[in-house]
């Protein structure tokens, strides 16, 4: 298990957690990815983006039917962040998603994450009533993203063994 610090990431480097709500009556909801330093654009060392969401469904087992919640990556063409194009997307039922852009072709065909901007769209194409939460028409999502460089090149950070 890799831990998100200066010793087990390749700079430049970002980890990011946090929780939103989306619900299919107010439309789909948009997170930017940012450097730690706040900027929205990925250095160009960056080889890797990683994004997960997860979401507790309360109708699973109970005969209602679950929030169907789409998860798109979109990527910005130029260092002002604009023109966004779709890069990768998860459009299964699950309520636990993952998309990943990376320089390594064995993985979405290699998509450069660096020299852009990324943004994850969380579009609830469906979110019946929330018996726990008073029958609202919304779930809470969870969120986390990381980006890294993979040329295993910094005095401090992993090594060549680890991805």
């Amino acid at each position: 298990m890799r831990l998100f610090n200066a010793a087990n990431m390749d700079s430049p480097w970002g980890f990011y957690t946090s929780f939103t709500t989306v619900s299919d009556q107010t439309g789909y909801v948009d997170i930017h990815i940012q450097n730690p330093n706040g900027s929205r654009y990925l250095d160009a060392e960056v080889d890797r983006l990683k994004v997960v969401t997860w979401w507790y469904e309360p109708n699973l087992g109970s005969g209602e039917s679950p929030a169907d919640i789409v998860m798109h990556l979109y990527r910005g063409q130029t260092t002002s962040c604009v023109n966004y194009a779709i890069s990768s997307s998860d459009n299964s039922y699950d309520t636990k998603k993952m998309v990943q852009v990376t320089t390594h072709e064995p993985f979405n065909g290699a998509v450069d994450p660096g020299e852009a901007c990324w943004k994850l769209r969380l579009y609830p194409y469906v979110t019946p009533p929330n018996p726990l939460d008073g029958g609202q028409r919304r779930r809470t999502v969870y969120y986390a993203y990381y980006f890294e460089d993979w040329d295993r090149n910094d005095p401090d950070g992993p090594g060549s063994g680890i991805w």
